[in-house]
């Protein structure tokens, strides 16, 4: 899953992704050449995650999804949840994701949920294919892979 997220540029991957029935996801963004302003987060595996959320405050931002190949969209999320989880040794996880790191968690979660993005969407008008938003859209990059 950590080599399929890498050679995707993907900050995420969830195990249905690549056809495994399992609750884990890997996250990861560091150097990552879609999102050059995203803080760095560093090499996550999240098996059976729970996310809540610690606000009511949403922001819209752009995601697109290796699920749903050359599109992007605007997906309302919270900007703060908690994320607890197991670790790859079993660990408990219980931390506070915001902005970016936080959207990630969400979209990596709904998808062990059956969720995508395009679930998510507000307005489907801002959805756009990669060749569009990069001529239309591409100054506002924030985005959730």
């Amino acid at each position: 899953m950590i080599e399929t997220m890498r050679e995707y540029d993907g900050a995420g991957l969830a195990a249905n992704q690549v056809h495994t029935l399992q609750q884990i996801a890997v996250i990861e963004v560091l150097g990552n050449p879609r999102y050059p302003d995203a803080p760095a987060v560093p090499l996550m595996v999240v098996i059976n995650p729970i996310i809540t959320p610690l606000t009511d405050e949403m922001e819209e931002g752009w995601e697109g999804c290796l699920s749903v190949p050359d599109m992007r969209g605007m997906v309302p999320r919270y900007t703060a949840v908690r994320l607890q989880c197991l670790d790859r040794e079993g660990q408990p996880v219980d931390l506070v994701a915001k902005d970016f790191f936080a959207r990630v968690c969400q979209h990596e979660t709904d998808h062990l949920n059956g969720i995508v993005y395009l679930d998510r969407m507000r307005n489907l008008a801002t959805l756009a294919h990669i060749a569009e938003w990069n001529k239309h859209w591409l100054g506002n990059r924030e985005q959730a892979d």
